[in-house]
């Protein structure tokens, strides 16, 4: 007998949205490769200041002992540079930037980034 909370196997051939685990994936139809967005075009002195932040979450896993996109992902870190914010509160509403992280990286962190944003300007 089989169980009906159980789940159910899907040979790997099956389309994406059928798999087991894979319920609410966004799949292309052609590939069954999720789909991702490009990475934002940076202005080049958002440019600069995401290398910055890229060095600084460098340094700051290797003070931590942890890869550097435990710390923000390159994303985020692009839409820091972009999105220019000036205060925690602006920081919080970066994708990728929650309650956790603002509180562990935002204080710390925030003076550095507001030069690096300034000098942009």
């Amino acid at each position: 007998m089989f169980r009906r909370d159980a789940p159910r196997l899907v040979p790997a051939s099956a389309p994406r949205g059928e798999r087991a685990g894979s319920a609410g994936a966004s799949a292309d139809a052609t590939s069954g490769r999720a789909r991702r967005t490009a990475p934002a075009e940076l202005s080049v002195e958002a440019e600069a200041v995401f290398q910055r932040l890229r060095a600084w979450r460098t340094g700051v896993a290797k003070e931590q002992g942890m890869p550097p996109y435990a710390i923000f992902h390159d994303s985020t870190l692009r839409e820091i540079a972009a999105s220019a914010p000036s205060t925690l509160a602006e920081l919080a509403s970066v994708n990728g930037v929650g309650e956790t992280k603002l509180a562990r990286y935002g204080r710390r962190s925030s003076r550095s980034w507001q030069t690096w944003i300034r000098q942009r300007v």
